[in-house]
């Protein structure tokens, strides 16, 4: 069946998610590597760097459509000039493999949690050495990442909530075609669950063709990638810079706080998005430069509410604890210490804290004052734990124990408790006004033993309470 028009709902013969964690880099006019996070280049956001803050990263929008993951990055692309274009955007966005210092990654997740996990693994490595058979991956650069780096070795996997992550395959972001072909032929090998005989295939247009063809008419991917095939033949990596093939504009400079402003850790791509791709591999049109539309909400932080900070490039899942949360009334920051500890507002209901984390957490110290910051430190083996740093995260989104809540219930998030609490430091008082009775005084009844202990009372004044304000609570203090 020839596809004619963009499909608003794929037909789609896996059942698994497709997701990918590119990694590229910036090369400046001098020649010069330039490391992501001297650009202002987190790991917070959809786009950002990677761990080690050299290498810039995408995180896209997982999807059982392989054209919407590769419509994630154009848009992920797109709002990561906007946001610092002005500085970026004069540097080459190259995509090799190696760069004769780095090793640049396409891992590739896969939304698949299965017994028969090793078989999947043997055949992404059957289909990564076809693919560099084939020269859709550049082999040189490929074998250069391998002997140079600590990556690009066969078999290399990671488990994931989600599944898994392959991880042999290089970076395939020198254009959105050759992006897309590595995703829909690594899709479908894994979905055919069948090995390939990579040493005695000769992987020529004709035999993907023939792979593509076999899926046309039960699966959109296949029969996009086909069309496509017939339009530019095979993908070629290239190194040069790849900002026009993905319709990337560079803005100039600006003035916004990007402190206000809020990214996702993953962009959902547009719909327009989806179809200037479509129009791309069925039609040859390219994707024009054009900044998109905001598929989450809030864009613009309003006044007073705050992203969590983590601190930066922190080995570890330490960025998923502050991952997607936004504060209100204070700022909150999340480091590694040498303890658990948390210090910040009293008008915080440290008890119930301290409860709900003590059900992960061995020890924890707290020590309230009247900043208007958080502060919460972790210890160092907390942050190679990722059940913790998630656990954290749900805790710390907790809106009952914190002004916090995660970005995607912003816009339904009840404040009210918070409304004073994190701003106004009150002092204790051991009830509230209930109700105001006016009127004409009635005589007071009193007992004999009442008029009694009054005396007692007069000739020695009961010692008031200290104000809890003062006191320095720590471990000991709930």
């Amino acid at each position: 069946m020839d596809l004619t028009s963009y499909p608003r709902t794929p037909r789609l013969v896996n059942r698994f998610k497709l997701g990918s964690d590119p990694e590229f880099i910036f090369i400046s006019k001098a020649g010069e590597y330039m490391y992501a996070e001297n650009c202002g280049l987190t790991t917070m956001s959809a786009f950002g760097c990677d761990m080690a803050g050299r290498q810039a990263e995408l995180r896209a929008y997982p999807s059982r459509f392989a054209l919407e993951v590769v419509a994630s990055m154009v848009d992920t692309l797109r709002w990561m000039s906007w946001a610092h274009g002005a500085y970026i955007g004069e540097f080459t966005w190259t995509a090799a493999a190696y760069n004769g210092k780095d090793g640049c990654g396409g891992h590739i997740h896969f939304g698949r949690r299965r017994w028969d996990r090793n078989l999947d693994v043997s055949i992404l490595d059957d289909t990564t050495q076809v693919l560099l058979k084939a020269k859709v991956l550049d082999p040189l650069s490929f074998r250069n990442r391998q002997a140079k780096t600590h990556y690009g070795r066969l078999g290399d996997m990671r488990l994931q909530s989600h599944g898994f992550e392959y991880r042999t395959l290089p970076t395939a972001m020198s254009n959105p075609w050759l992006t897309y072909f590595v995703l829909v032929i690594n899709k479908l090998t894994v979905y055919r669950a069948e090995r390939i005989p990579h040493y005695s295939v000769l992987p020529t247009t004709d035999w993907f063709m023939s792979l593509l063809k076999k899926y046309e008419d039960v699966d959109d991917d296949a029969a996009i990638a086909l069309k496509a095939i017939k339009l530019f033949g095979l993908p070629v990596d290239i190194a040069s810079d790849f900002k026009d093939r993905w319709g990337v504009p560079i803005r100039p400079p600006f003035s916004r706080d990007l402190n206000k402003i809020f990214f996702p850790s993953i962009i959902k791509p547009g719909d327009a998005t989806c179809l200037e791709l479509f129009e791309l591999f069925t039609q040859g049109i390219p994707l024009p430069k054009r900044m998109p539309t905001p598929t989450w909400e809030p864009l613009n932080l309003p006044e007073g509410f705050y992203k969590i900070g983590v601190q930066g490039h922190t080995l570890g899942h330490l960025p998923d604890v502050g991952m997607n949360l936004i504060s209100k009334g204070l700022k909150i920051y999340v480091n590694v210490d040498e303890s658990f500890k948390i210090q910040g507002h009293l008008g915080l209901p440290f008890r119930e804290i301290k409860k709900a984390l003590l059900a992960k957490v061995a020890r924890v110290l707290v020590y309230p004052n009247t900043s208007h910051d958080l502060f919460i430190s972790v210890p160092k083996a907390f942050k190679d734990s990722l059940t913790q740093c998630r656990f954290l995260h749900q805790v710390l989104s907790d809106t009952s124990l914190f002004p916090v809540c995660k970005a995607k219930n912003f816009n339904s998030t009840d404040w009210s408790r918070w409304d004073n609490s994190v701003t106004v430091y009150p002092k204790s008082k051991l009830g509230k006004v209930v109700a105001k009775v006016t009127g004409k005084k009635v005589p007071e009844l009193v007992s004999p033993i009442e008029v009694a202990v009054k005396k007692v009372i007069a000739k020695k004044p009961l010692r008031r309470r200290p104000d809890i304000y003062n006191l320095n609570i720590d471990e000991g203090g709930f």
